[in-house]
């Protein structure tokens, strides 16, 4: 029988319909023993086409081109691994891994070469080491050779175990009726190994012993149909469909163990198998998702970003955001409007602690009287005006004389200064004194006056913008007249309701609060 089967070992006579069309080969290691392996990576019509997860159907060219690997399940096939050579006579271990032509194609050349490589590397080596239980190094290498490990001279690809079975059965149906090898054996015909190649991968073996003992029972399985069904007809053909009908039932009362469904199965009462109908053959809610891989409370805080429409300067710009050089614009943007957002919560917020409380209001309500707080509330209102005329607060403001009148748009007020009845001057009951040279009308600085000291002396509390320096300012003090001179026209003017001593009189400036303070002793036997 081994030497019928010689001609199988032959390179001449190989069919080259068994034979895997090599691609590039993996150089990499064995994380145990520091073993040299040899992955060849080729290529055989025998395996399928990727899988798309969501329709379980063979992808085309396109979804290849488009989306490469992403989505799908790729068949392999890992053949039995074998000892061999290095190019310097080093002891290593070779394994052929068989992808669809379609992959090795786009891994060899075009502009996805390096992902197809990628995904596929990693692939041969999860699977190699799934197969024979060992850990291989991922710091991997693409060598330049085509092929390791073959035969002759160690370039020409060997047969996949598999498919030399099925020609191996050719032969030994051929034998059992008589004749020598199948006719054409050794070259491409269409019904030697060409049929058998649509084959699916179901076994492999690793002795000549173990492959007679196999091709021996099936063909003594193979003669047996033969001989109920009748003769003619491709014997091979034949044994193909006799292989996809289902198992003879065995007579009653036998062991039952070759039965396909358990007794009872239909008529048992544990409910339908489909309560809502199956999905058999429905595409998958996420099918052509490229992200469909991904749990969908995942993929939903997952933000892609589509580079076919960016240029390169673009491109280049999320590169530099994504590894923190820059700041993203949306990022500036928001942080920006979320600074705004919160001046303006603090604007408000003085807005609201400026203004009475409830209390406040209701008790001005008892104990002030009505013409008594608007005349305060005009005096307040005049000098806030002024004060923010002068600091160009209120549009269209000038340095044109102050009238006296409430200017519109002025709305603050500082929290309780209606509680302070004393603050407010009564009218002059003294005729004004004639001004000094070089003073000019113009905006009022905000002041208070009130009596101090059991009524012994009078205090000026005069409020200075911040934008005047105090060095900037001029003060003149007369027994019934105060002046105070300020840039562009700001000053005070104001004639006092007793006689003072102005010889006697201090002149006290707070910095934190911006006041000035004049403290003027009442002349002796002044009234009041």
């Amino acid at each position: 029988l081994k030497a019928a089967f010689a001609p199988v070992d032959s390179a001449d006579v190989i069919n080259p319909k068994v034979l895997p069309e090599p691609a590039f080969v993996v150089k990499t290691f064995s994380l145990a023993d520091n073993q040299k392996w040899f992955l060849n990576i080729c290529s055989h019509l025998i395996v399928d086409r990727p899988l798309s997860n969501g329709t379980q159907e063979q992808v085309d060219d396109t979804y290849l081109d488009s989306w490469c690997l992403a989505n799908v399940q790729v068949p392999l096939h890992v053949c039995s691994r074998r000892v061999t050579v290095d190019h310097a006579g080093q002891e290593s271990v070779a394994a052929d891994v068989v992808f669809n032509p379609a992959l090795t194609a786009r891994a060899t050349a075009g502009k996805n070469m390096n992902v197809f490589r990628e995904h596929m590397c990693t692939l041969s080596l999860n699977h190699c080491e799934k197969e024979w239980g060992i850990k291989l190094d991922r710091k991997y290498k693409v060598i330049k050779a085509l092929y390791k490990g073959g035969r002759g001279d160690g370039t020409a690809p060997l047969p996949i175990p598999e498919l030399v079975e099925i020609e191996r059965d050719q032969m030994l149906r051929a034998m059992a009726n008589g004749g020598g090898a199948p006719p054409g054996y050794g070259a491409a015909d269409a019904g030697g190994a060409g049929a058998a190649s649509k084959k699916k991968l179901v076994q492999e073996f690793d002795s000549w012993e173990e492959a007679e003992k196999a091709a021996a029972r099936k063909n003594a399985a193979e003669a047996a149909g033969a001989a109920r069904a009748g003769s003619g007809g491709n014997g091979h053909t034949a044994a193909l469909e006799r292989s996809r009908a289902p198992p003879a039932a065995k007579p009653a009362g036998g062991s039952g163990e070759g039965a396909a469904i358990k007794k009872g199965f239909l008529s048992g009462k544990g409910g339908s198998l489909y309560p809502t109908g199956s999905t058999e053959g429905t595409p998958a809610p996420n099918a052509g998702d490229p992200l469909g891989w991904m749990p969908e409370k995942l993929r939903s805080r997952v933000k892609t970003v589509d580079t076919a429409g960016m240029d390169e300067e673009e491109q280049k710009r999320l590169m530099r955001v994504h590894a923190g050089l820059e700041e993203d614009p949306k990022a500036k943007e928001r942080k920006e409007a979320r600074a705004k957002w919160e001046e303006e919560q603090k604007a408000w917020q003085a807005v609201q602690d400026a203004l009475p409380s409830r209390e406040e209001m209701d008790k001005i309500a008892r104990d002030t009287d009505p013409e008594e707080f608007l005349s305060e509330l005009r005096l307040v209102s005049e000098n806030m005006a002024a004060l923010e005329a002068h600091q160009k607060l209120l549009p269209g403001a000038t340095n044109a004389p102050w009238q006296g009148e409430v200017a519109p748009g002025v709305s603050f007020a500082k929290k309780g200064f209606l509680n302070q009845v004393e603050a407010a001057a009564p009218p002059p009951a003294h005729t004004s004194a004639p001004e000094p040279a070089g003073l000019r009308a113009g905006p009022v600085l905000a002041h208070e006056l009130a009596e101090v000291q059991g009524g012994a002396a009078l205090e000026l509390v005069v409020h200075v913008p911040d934008s005047v320096d105090r060095s900037e300012l001029e003060v003149d003090i007369s027994a019934e007249l105060v002046h105070i001179h300020g840039p562009g026209g700001l000053g005070l003017r104001l004639q006092l309701p007793r006689p003072v001593r102005e010889e006697a009189a201090s002149a006290k400036f707070i910095k934190k609060k911006r006041q000035l303070r004049l403290t003027m002793p009442v002349a002796t036997g002044a009234g009041r």
